[in-house]
């Protein structure tokens, strides 16, 4: 008798360990990619699957100019934060260029997409849209935490933009979402 419950608490035991998932580390970036990051202000931090505005104790405070960015949906995989300055054209570049799956701008900041790496489709889209209007793919806080699931319909280059961007026009907005 003993050995048959000793047998099925066995049993038991593996098919438990079996079925618990295995911590996985999600980090893509390189200690080089990531150690040039840093150098360029970049607060990198390995996504943990929440959104980065429920209170994570390094991206508390904000300013305007602020974006998040997580190369895996879900605000999962390595991810990061920086300040940029309002009217400018970010380019990316290592690790970033057509790898973000999630991505968010601080509160007062809205984000226009572009798959290019120089905001090329800018003029175009002033001269005959205003002041970058709805023609580009725009990003207002809290983002966008899955780009493969976002389509942007009203875009002149209408679509989804996962693992797509290769730059973003920084800009402010009175727009404050509730």
């Amino acid at each position: 008798m003993f050995s048959k419950v000793l047998a099925f608490a066995t049993l038991a035991l593996g098919i438990q360990a079996a079925a618990t998932p295995k911590p996985t580390n999600t980090a893509r970036f390189s200690d080089k990619e990531r150690q040039a990051l840093i150098d360029d202000g970049w607060t990198i931090v390995n996504g943990t699957g929440k959104p980065y505005y429920t209170g994570d104790d390094k991206l508390d405070k904000r300013t305007s100019g602020g974006v998040y960015m997580c190369i895996d949906a879900e605000w999962k995989g390595d991810c990061g934060y920086k300040v940029h300055p309002l009217e400018s054209c970010i380019q990316l570049g290592s690790p970033w260029y057509h790898q973000i799956s999630s991505i968010g701008p601080d509160q007062l900041t809205l984000l226009k997409l572009f798959k290019d790496n120089n905001c090329a489709d800018r003029d175009w889209v002033n001269s005959y849209c205003g002041s970058g209007g709805p023609c580009l793919p725009t990003v207002y806080y809290p983002g966008v935490r899955d780009l493969s699931q976002h389509y942007f319909p009203a875009a002149r280059n209408a679509g989804y933009y996962n693992d797509q961007i290769g730059s973003f026009w920084v800009k402010w907005t009175s727009l404050i979402p509730e």
